[in-house]
């Protein structure tokens, strides 16, 4: 799915979208191309924006060891995205690096 449709998925969803979606969303990002995501920024970054009001304001309840791995998987991959795009975006994995308790953290 290209960084638009993402987008245009995530327009027509509530402002917290539960953890189903948030996890939907965010494996279909990590297979996005680098040049989508360069061509297409504005909607990336309203992407960035939106999962990470929903995982702060929801998603992070719904944290466990068993899917930990999701989370802090799109930590690196944001990571590894900023260094591609070479553009600051560490803000938008705050919150997905742990769980609510604290005690899950990368």
């Amino acid at each position: 799915m290209s960084v638009k449709a993402i987008y245009e998925k995530l327009t027509q969803l509530p402002t917290i979208i539960g953890l189903d979606n948030e996890v939907l969303l965010i494996e279909e990002l990590q297979k996005s191309e680098i040049e989508d995501i360069r061509q297409n920024l504005e909607n990336f970054l309203s992407i960035l924006d939106d999962l990470q009001i929903s995982h702060q304001s929801d998603g992070i309840f719904g944290v466990t060891p068993e899917n930990k791995h999701i989370f802090f998987g799109f930590v690196f991959w944001l990571q590894s995205v900023q260094n591609k795009i070479g553009m600051d975006i560490s803000r938008y994995a705050d919150g997905f690096d742990t769980d609510f308790s604290c005690n899950l953290t990368i």
